[in-house]
């Protein structure tokens, strides 16, 4: 299986992080940067030609919110780990020049954060699985959750942890049963 996994705003995909390592058991992940400054559309353009041939997008944070619109807009698996619902209102706090996780200097303008559309409506449900730590410290949990329910996507929580995402061992059996579940909804293709 092809995963490919989307990282949150101010980072950089890490091969040797534990959520990569935790769904390396799954199969084969790989993971692209991107400019978190972008506009939205820049952002999901990019992103769409890295995940061609993607069996799954997994994204955390930032990343989730475009794992659940590429994965909708493609019509792919998709899981988003701790995911950010409303980057337009969120990346506020991010305004004007900063520092990313790895001591980066970054400037965000208002335009790019003006750009992300809402979630709801548009997210394929039957295609996605959001796992979420009680204990996130940067999304607002119980909003995610509610987003999760009125979208009608599975959803799991798994109490304590942070926004890192620390129940992955835990979390791998529940999307190894999610991709079986949509496998047996999707029609199989043999050649003719």
């Amino acid at each position: 299986m092809d995963i490919f996994y989307i990282h949150g705003f101010g980072s950089r995909y890490n091969p040797d992080s534990d959520k990569i390592r935790g769904l390396s058991q799954l199969g084969t992940v790989r993971g692209a940067d991107y400019d978190y400054t972008a506009a939205f559309d820049t952002i999901l353009t990019h992103l769409s030609r890295e995940t061609e041939g993607a069996d799954l997008i997994v994204g955390t944070s930032l990343g989730g919110y475009l794992a659940m619109r590429l994965g909708s807009h493609t019509s792919r698996p998709y899981i988003a780990i701790n995911p950010a619902i409303d980057p337009a209102t969120s990346l506020r706090a991010y305004l004007g020049t900063d520092t990313d996780h790895y001591g980066g200097d970054f400037v965000l303008e208002e335009a790019a954060v003006r750009s992300y559309p809402p979630l709801l409506p548009g997210l394929a449900p039957e295609r996605g699985l959001v796992l979420i730590d009680e204990g996130d410290e940067v999304i607002d949990v119980p909003a995610a959750i509610e987003m999760a329910g009125l979208a009608g996507l599975r959803h799991f929580t798994f109490p304590g942890g942070d926004h890192r995402f620390q129940h992955m061992p835990e979390a791998l059996p529940l999307i190894k049963e999610h991709l079986e579940c949509i496998a047996a909804l999707t029609p199989l293709h043999l050649p003719r």
